[in-house]
């Protein structure tokens, strides 16, 4: 509908977008762009991405997801305007995936090797032609507030392990507080700190992964203590940071 807005969200996965109808304006990290029918995003793992209808018209866009294990050198992340070969394979992707899970029985949990694959291959197919025009990926829009909005997503990235207020993104950026909040509102759909918040969790992950001590994360994180990171991590993910890698 006229109203859709997807409050947005991040994850380990690959992630394309499709929009098939209408125009929907997306974010991807700190861009931001505008994308028309036949137009695609993709979005690399952990970078936060929201999307919301435009125009006052409504949209369909068609996501899917994917690890992308071994191959992601061939994944270009950015909007692509869609050749006609690729909005045909991008067309198949999608009656394929509708018609492989609406004959997916109750007992089934996951679909046939068969049906997989050629998902698979239609993703393959498509990665791989935008791979190869690369240099042909769109820009981002470049108006005053989505360089306004690049900027502020940009010192918060540069600034991630410093657990900065909102009044030093207002000093650092020279932008207040009420402009700041309609900023985020609309080209993320929620506050400036739970942005912020997320690029720190994403931030902790990270470095989590890496071996790293939550000792030496909420020190290097000025965090008042572990235990404060601890609960953070809690609230944000809804699991204690001993347990998540457990759920992957």
């Amino acid at each position: 509908g006229s109203d859709f807005n997807f409050p947005g969200e991040s994850h380990e996965l690959w992630e394309i977008g499709v929009v098939l109808q209408g125009c929907a304006g997306i974010t991807s990290g700190a861009e931001i762009y505008e994308c028309n029918v036949g137009e695609m995003i993709i979005h690399p793992p952990g970078v936060f991405h929201t999307a919301w209808a435009m125009h006052n018209a409504g949209v369909r866009i068609l996501t899917a997801t994917f690890t992308a294990r071994g191959g992601s050198r061939y994944i270009p992340a950015g909007k692509f305007v869609l050749t006609e070969q690729e909005r045909a394979i991008s067309a198949l992707l999608g009656e394929r995936i509708c018609e492989d899970l609406d004959h997916l029985t109750p007992r089934e949990a996951t679909l046939r090797p068969s049906q997989e694959q050629i998902l698979k291959n239609y993703l393959e197919l498509l990665c791989l032609s935008l791979h190869l025009r690369r240099a042909e990926m769109a820009s981002p829009q470049r108006e005053e507030k989505a360089t306004l909005f690049a900027e502020v997503v940009g010192y918060m990235q540069s600034h991630v392990d410093e657990g900065i207020r909102v009044e030093n993104i207002c000093v650092a950026c020279g932008v207040g507080r009420t402009v700041l909040k309609e900023l985020f509102h609309r080209y993320t759909g929620t506050g400036v700190m739970q942005y912020y918040n997320h690029l720190r969790l994403r931030r902790i992950i990270e470095r989590m992964s890496e071996g790293e001590k939550l000792r030496e994360i909420a020190e290097g994180m000025h965090f008042s203590s572990q235990n404060y990171l601890t609960d953070f991590f809690r609230r944000q993910t809804g699991v204690p940071p001993s347990e998540y890698f457990q759920d992957k």
